[in-house]
């Protein structure tokens, strides 16, 4: 009979009637008995244990709750999973509520990428992306400034990377503090809270200088830590389209910045903003100085 019919065999006198968990010990299979530690570990750290031995191998109970069979060539391999052994009544699974402790961190760290990449993905990022798009092809992007925000449009990939950088590096082993940022990422809670994102403006923006027929244009796209979205256009240099704007219902001059009456200005404006743009003669007043007849 070999060793492993000898491992089930003594598997099988196990009383159908206990409730007893129990596994046989295998090098192959380590992992099983190290996660069955660890899940007893975390019911509590000391166990009262029993070895009772026979030809084929020791069975090894904890507290009537866990039961592991090991066979006689296994036993000196299975008692360095324990730091003092086994010789005493009791055993400390200390490492293994480290281990589990440690497991339950890193699980939480590595759901924090994918529900930043999930959240920046839904339609409320996406839209200003479109517009970014839209504005960036329609008048050329010169450069793009700072907008006070740890994603940007134009590097989203990148700074959500870094973002998930900066959050390792200020929680590190705070599984509360993951927890938390995870269950405000979930449900749209206010993320300024946060120690890595407390000294930022917003949570999302871009902001694109252009230059079009001798005229400064900036576009403008945020959304704030209440996921209130904003864009804005300011004009410099062409107040004679700015008085003509002022009768389109779709936005709101102030100045010479422009707003979208709903959350993102129509693709219709951007394009008739192009034509009057190359249409106009941009008489009237212009950069701050008024033309004298």
């Amino acid at each position: 009979m070999s060793i492993y019919d000898y491992i089930f065999e003594g598997r099988e006198e196990i009383p159908e009637a206990t409730t007893m968990a129990n596994i046989a010990y295998l090098p192959s299979g380590v992992g099983a008995v190290r996660n069955a530690m660890k899940s007893l570990a975390q019911k509590k750290r000391q166990w009262n244990i029993e070895v009772l031995e026979d030809d084929k191998g020791k069975r090894v109970t904890f507290d009537d709750e866990f039961s592991v069979f090991v066979a006689k060539d296994f036993w000196d391999d299975f008692t360095t999973m324990f730091d003092e052994g086994l010789k005493n009544p009791t055993v400390d699974l200390g490492r293994y509520l480290q281990e589990a402790m440690d497991d339950t961190i890193e699980a939480e760290r590595q759901e924090i990428h994918p529900a930043l990449v999930n959240l920046y993905a839904e339609e409320q990022f996406l839209q200003i992306d479109r517009i970014a798009k839209i504005w960036a092809a329609r008048f050329s992007a010169i450069d793009y400034g700072e907008v006070h925000a740890p994603v940007t449009t134009e590097d989203k990939q990148r700074d959500i990377e870094d973002l998930v950088g900066d959050i390792y590096e200020a929680y590190g082993n705070d599984l509360g503090g993951l927890q938390m940022l995870q269950d405000a990422i979930a449900e749209h809670e206010s993320l300024n809270a946060f120690l890595v994102l407390r000294d930022y403006d917003f949570l999302y923006g871009v902001r694109i200088h252009s230059e079009h027929e001798n005229v400064n244009l900036t576009f403008e796209a945020t959304i704030d830590y209440g996921y209130l979205a904003t864009q804005s256009i300011m004009i410099d240099g062409a107040d004679s389209v700015l008085k003509d704007l002022e009768s389109d219902e779709s936005i709101k001059v102030v100045k010479n910045i422009v707003y979208p009456v709903g959350e993102s200005f129509e693709v219709a404006f951007l394009q008739g903003l192009h034509t009057k743009l190359e249409g106009s003669d941009k008489s009237g007043v212009e950069h701050g100085h008024t033309e004298e007849n």
